[in-house]
C-alpha cells in the first residue's frame, strides 16, 4: 500500500481509514495527449478490472463484455458477412452476453429472440 500524494493529479479513489484519509489510492494525471492512472494500493480483482474498464473506455478502446474462459473472434467471411465466435475455453458451460442480432449456429436464441 502506498500513501500517495497527488500534487496535481486527480484523486480518483481515497482511503476511508481516519488516519490515512488525507492520502489517495489511485490518481489520474494528464501526460501529454493523454493520462496516466497511478494504483498506489492493493485491490480485488472486480476493482481493478473497474480501473481497467475506465482507462479503456477513457481512451476510446471497446471492451468486450466477455471474459476468459469465453473468447470472442469476429470477422468477415468470403461472402462479405461479419461473423461472430464465442469460444469456451473450460469444461464448464458459460454464461454469455450475446452479439444484439445474427443467428446461432447450435439452435439457441439470440438476444433479438431469434
Amino acid at each position: 500500500m502506498e500513501l500517495l500524494q497527488p500534487q496535481g493529479a486527480h484523486v480518483l479513489v481515497s482511503y476511508e481509514h481516519p488516519a490515512w484519509k488525507e492520502y489517495a489510492a489511485v490518481t489520474e494525471h494528464s501526460y501529454g495527449k493523454g493520462s496516466a492512472v497511478y494504483v498506489g494500493c492493493k485491490t480485488t480483482d472486480a476493482f481493478l478490472s473497474r480501473i481497467l474498464r475506465y482507462c479503456a473506455e477513457k481512451a476510446g478502446i471497446s471492451l468486450e463484455e466477455n471474459t476468459y474462459p469465453v473468447i470472442v473472434r469476429k470477422g468477415t467471411n468470403p461472402m462479405g458477412e461479419k461473423i461472430c465466435y464465442y469460444l469456451n475455453y473450460s469444461p464448464e458451460v458459460q454464461q454469455v452476453r450475446s452479439h444484439p442480432s445474427g443467428d446461432s449456429l447450435m439452435g439457441w436464441k439470440t438476444a433479438e429472440g431469434k
